[in-house]
């Protein structure tokens, strides 16, 4: 029985080397480590220590655009390149956004099942929807009450501040004006909590599904603390969303009228609302969070801004949309903090693919990375600095590099409420105040990022002192 046990093994060790080293030959003019030829270790190990981003990134500053991560898997940094690779199919790494044991429209792997769902809630995305009264009232509503959270106390942690503006915003959109989170009226802040102990398995889930799905299944999961936590947030988010729903009257709650009326089912439609509700506070919150920390410590930009700000009218969104400097300043946010910097892997098709003069066969694992996008000195002069007048007539190399929303039909259905809501925030809040960092900052704050597929900044805080503008007042 023993002797059985250890052909088995054998067989099993000669067949994994056996696919490596297949894999290894198709990919064999991809430069990158030498380990990558063999072994996905690596590269699951930089993930799991929340470093991906910045590994892939050095991997690609040394070996050039196409580096080799794994035996399957490939990362490839050349603008002109990226925008096709975003059209094809995704890999199981977008089952980790799965909830209540359905799919939504993210994780849906397939192009047709992606465009249907896409269909039927695009309409509600679009920028002209954005603007009508209707919808610009609950920004308008949000951002005011942040305003006024802000007046009865100068110094502030905005991460959770903006985290929380955030998702009361886009459950307002979903749920209707009077409905969904008030995190900042102090209502149901508990979630927000859930939001951030759910990310300390993702990775797991993403890169290691049947291990993660073993080890809770066996128990073993229980045992760590930081995994227990994680499943009791997964489960109160859930009721909270849940909660939300079924208090909003069916015909006048936005967004959710739409999907209520559709042939989804409740386990669908929930799972769509709970990763909109997700993916539209974490994004813009993190996006607003490294934007006015940046302003902060650069008090001539920030002058640059008020000045701009000063004789406009914040209740005529069009004219707010058309400032060139604070549409600069958001950019060169997301170009520099995107909220989502890292990877998102797609699948080589069946007739394979030839990427700068290499021929990728089907099947691999293909991805790019807005990170490394965002910092060639190619396609952006002065790189590494943040300059919001490079976007008053941005470069068509420019244009190509950017894509803190992604690339292809795929890219970010949330960018217009992202882009109205940071706009709005902002506007409001830099005519209002001027921002410093405090003289002595908390010993827990590091603006360095954590890479959790969406960033945020290490410890999760970020402290900002706020002192207001009077009328007439030079900042």
């Amino acid at each position: 029985m023993i002797s059985f046990f250890v052909l088995l093994l054998a067989v099993g060790v000669v067949a994994l080397i056996s696919s490596a080293f297949y894999k290894s030959l198709a990919l064999k003019d991809v430069p990158g480590p030498l380990i990558t030829r063999f072994t996905k270790i690596p590269l699951l190990y930089q993930t799991i220590n929340l470093n991906r981003t910045r590994y892939i990134h050095e991997l690609h500053r040394k070996y050039g655009p196409l580096v080799r991560l794994a035996p399957n898997e490939i990362s490839l940094n050349h603008p002109p390149s990226v925008g096709p690779i975003y059209n094809y199919e995704k890999t199981h790494f977008y089952n980790a956004f799965e909830a209540y044991g359905a799919k939504n429209m993210f994780s849906t792997p397939d192009r047709a099942r992606h465009s249907s769902r896409r269909k039927l809630l695009g309409g509600e995305y679009t920028k002209a929807y954005m603007l009508r009264p209707e919808n610009l009232t609950v920004i308008n509503d949000r951002v005011r009450q942040m305003l006024k959270n802000i007046s009865e106390i100068n110094h502030v942690d905005v991460f959770y501040l903006f985290n929380y503006m955030a998702q009361d915003v886009i459950s307002g959109f979903f749920f209707g004006d009077q409905n969904g989170s008030h995190l900042l009226q102090g209502h149901d802040i508990e979630v927000f909590d859930a939001w951030h102990m759910r990310r300390e398995t993702f990775h797991w889930f993403a890169e290691l599904p049947k291990l993660t799905n073993f080890l809770y299944s066996s128990g073993i999961a229980s045992l760590l603390p930081s995994w227990r936590d994680a499943a009791a947030a997964e489960q109160f988010i859930n009721d909270m969303t849940h909660k939300w729903m079924d208090r909003c009257d069916p015909e006048k709650s936005h967004l959710l009228t739409k999907l209520l009326k559709s042939d989804l089912s409740r386990e669908q439609i929930s799972a769509e609302v709970m990763d909109h509700m997700g993916a539209g506070h974490e994004t813009t919150g993190t996006t607003l969070t490294f934007m006015v920390d940046h302003l902060s410590k650069n008090p001539e930009q920030q002058t640059k801004l008020h000045e701009e700000l000063k004789n406009v009218d914040l209740d005529d969104f069009a004219a707010v949309d058309k400032l060139p400097y604070l549409h600069g300043v958001v950019l060169e946010t997301l170009r520099l903090y995107s909220s989502i910097p890292a990877s998102e892997p797609r699948i080589v098709p069946a007739s394979g693919v030839t990427l700068l003069d290499r021929f990728i066969p089907a099947s691999t694992v293909i991805s790019a990375q807005p990170y490394s996008m965002h910092r060639q000195e190619e396609y952006f002069e002065r790189n590494l600095e943040f300059v919001p007048e490079r976007w008053n007539e941005p470069t068509a190399s420019a244009k190509t590099a950017w894509m803190a929303f992604g690339k292809g039909t795929r890219g970010c259905i949330g960018q217009n409420i992202a882009m109205v809501t940071i706009k709005v925030a902002i506007s409001h809040l830099y005519k209002t105040y001027e921002t410093s960092k405090p003289t002595v900052l908390p010993a827990s704050e590091n603006m360095d990022f954590k890479d959790y597929y969406m960033i945020t900044p290490v410890n999760d805080t970020c402290s900002v002192v706020f002192r207001k503008v009077e009328h007439g007042e030079k900042c």
